[in-house]
């Protein structure tokens, strides 16, 4: 099996997996340590989505840059697209959990996390070691 096809493996089921952690996440009416945080940190649970959703597009660059066939759509956008309709997907799901709500501003910081790192990978391809 050619390298590339392995990282390619090996990044799909890391997004999978990490899309299913945010999916348990999103399971609780109270998330673990939701509570705490926003005790302790002001604006929390935009930071946690940023955070969170910055996670989901690292995994879905790299699994796209890894993907053994040439891809016709812009890795950039296709990583934007994915992870915002991802988040979309999130706050249908957690409609349906007791307690919890679908938030428009939600998506917004998903996105938010998601454009920081296609900014990043972007401008990390581009300039190389000339970025840091």
């Amino acid at each position: 099996m050619e390298i590339k096809h392995r990282k390619y493996l090996v990044f799909l089921t890391l997004t999978i997996l990490y899309a299913a952690m945010i999916f348990v996440l999103s399971s609780y009416s109270q998330p673990p340590g939701a509570e705490e945080g926003r005790a302790a940190i002001p604006y929390f649970s935009y930071l946690a989505h940023i955070g969170l959703y910055f996670g989901l597009a690292f995994f879905v660059y790299h699994t796209l840059d890894n993907y053994p066939d040439e891809l016709s759509v812009n890795i950039y956008f296709l990583t934007f697209v994915i992870t915002v309709l991802y988040g979309i997907s999130d706050e249908i799901h957690q409609y349906f959990v007791p307690y919890r709500h679908f938030l428009v501003i939600d998506i917004f910081f998903d996105a938010v996390g998601g454009g920081i790192l296609v900014l990043f990978m972007y401008y990390r391809r581009k300039y190389g070691s000339k970025l840091f």
